[in-house]
């Protein structure tokens, strides 16, 4: 399970990735809208913002009302810093006790490169409460094949801060001729007996353009070779090679139905995205709760 500052973290990471198509643009804002009941009232809303210095994002500010009633419930911020060839090297993230602004959780992500660019290490450190002391470590390898592939990744954790690794994540990746990822391999041994205790497994279908129109995913608590969770998930693109649509299908062990969510995109002119709206959805098929994703986006010339 993920503390709450590793889950705000790696979300405000994860905004990041969202690309603009026309390197004209910055993404400026990202407002996250969940609709429990799926009765058009927002329960939860987030929204971040982003500072850019001109380049690069270098911080982003995230703050949460998590009942609806307008009135912000945490807030956080994420500070980055790159290298001279444009390299994020470190990532600083902290909450604040929204009452007197004081730092109440602390975690920082370091990032290392080989010559090429390439990330090859990284080191997550949880401080929380921020009082100096760390209370959670993680580091990851990153290897990669001759054609620049990613192919393997290791986590070792230490839950209390100070070691052993007792977590240990192992991640292979499998590609085609063309370098598109094809299968995905985690393996976690949650207790340091070297055996794994957690497996998902994953492959993807690809069209001739290599756009993925089905991925598969497996996930075995026990290993004994019978998935206890399956995740369908299939994609339809515009001509622009866009996802325009993904439909996720949940299955039991016993290949009975556990629900599924639809997803849709949509882009402004200059092909950036700017809204998905996600509706979930148990076995009967009536929706039960929407999350709706806006992103704003502004040019990178104002952005400085």
């Amino acid at each position: 399970m993920k503390t709450p500052l590793s889950a705000s973290l790696l979300v405000l990471l994860t905004a990041l990735t969202a690309r603009a198509q026309n390197h004209d643009f910055r993404l400026a804002q990202v407002v996250t809208e969940f609709d429990f009941d799926a009765n058009g009232t927002a329960d939860r809303v987030s929204t971040s913002t982003y500072t850019y210095d001109g380049r690069n994002p270098i911080r982003s500010v995230s703050e949460t009302d998590a009942n609806g009633d307008g009135i912000v419930d945490s807030r956080s911020s994420v500070t980055f810093t790159y290298n001279h060839r444009g390299d994020r090297i470190l990532s600083v993230a902290e909450t604040y006790s929204v009452a007197d602004n004081t730092v109440t959780s602390r975690s920082t992500i370091t990032d290392t490169y080989d010559r090429r660019g390439r990330r090859v290490g990284e080191l997550i450190q949880f401080d929380r409460p921020a009082d100096g002391k760390g209370d959670r470590v993680s580091k990851t390898s990153y290897r990669y094949d001759c054609r620049g592939n990613l192919v393997r990744l290791v986590t070792e954790t230490a839950s209390d801060g100070n070691g052993p690794w007792n977590i240990v994540t192992t991640e292979t990746r499998t590609y085609d001729s063309r370098g598109n990822l094809v299968a995905q391999v985690r393996e976690t041994d949650s207790n340091g007996d070297g055996a794994a205790d957690f497996v998902m497994k994953s492959s993807d279908t690809l069209d001739a353009r290599g756009h993925v129109i089905l991925a598969v995913s497996e996930v075995h608590y026990e290993i004994e070779g019978v998935p206890d969770e399956i995740e369908r998930r299939s994609y339809t693109y515009n001509r622009r090679g866009d996802v325009v649509s993904s439909t996720a299908e949940f299955v039991n062990s016993d290949g009975s139905a556990a629900g599924g969510t639809r997803t849709s995109y949509h882009y402004d002119a200059h092909g950036n995205l700017v809204r998905t709206v996600e509706s979930d959805f148990n076995a009967d098929g009536t929706i039960d709760a929407i999350r709706t994703t806006t992103r704003t986006w502004i040019r990178a010339s104002a952005a400085r």
